[in-house]
């Protein structure tokens, strides 16, 4: 009966080792957007709107990775603007990359920012096809009406005019 409750206790470490060896795929590169901003806070229709994005290699993370491109994309995934090959990151570094964009209805309107990261290669791995990381951040902007300033002075004709 030891002998059994011995057999099972250890095909369940087996188990659980092959679950914990299928879940090692992830890239090594742990890239994170850690902060997305818009300048200004509150954005007006038709003028220009920079979001600020700070892209990021984890400390734990045992590989460099090199950006090769931010992008920003509107709510169908349309390209707005784009920083590319903004530079590498080794684990624990960050960078910050500012894209570009205007609006031209008010309202809330969602943004994308996405990374695209390709970890360094190593020697045992093959140089034609690079691990590529891909990571997003959503970012909700309200946008507020453009204010009309008009300044109209109106003179009655004169009726012997």
């Amino acid at each position: 009966m030891q002998l059994h409750r011995t057999s099972a206790l250890l095909f369940a470490c087996l188990i659980a080792l092959a679950a914990v060896g299928g879940v090692t795929a992830v890239p090594d590169a742990r890239i994170t957007v850690d902060a997305a901003g818009v300048t200004p806070g509150e954005p007006v229709v038709g003028e220009r709107t920079t979001v600020n994005a700070t892209v990021s290699n984890s400390a734990g993370s045992p590989d460099a990775a090199e950006i090769t491109a931010v992008r920003l994309l509107d709510a169908d995934g349309d390209v707005l603007d784009e920083a590319a090959a903004p530079g590498a990151l080794s684990p624990g570094d960050d960078l910050e990359t500012e894209l570009y964009t205007r609006f031209e209805n008010p309202g809330e309107h969602r943004l994308t920012v996405v990374v695209v990261a390709e970890e360094a290669v190593g020697d045992d791995e093959d140089e034609d096809d690079p691990s590529e990381v891909r990571v997003e951040r959503d970012l909700f902007v309200d946008v507020q009406p453009a204010e009309r300033a008009v300044d109209l002075r109106v003179r009655a004709r004169s009726p012997a005019g």
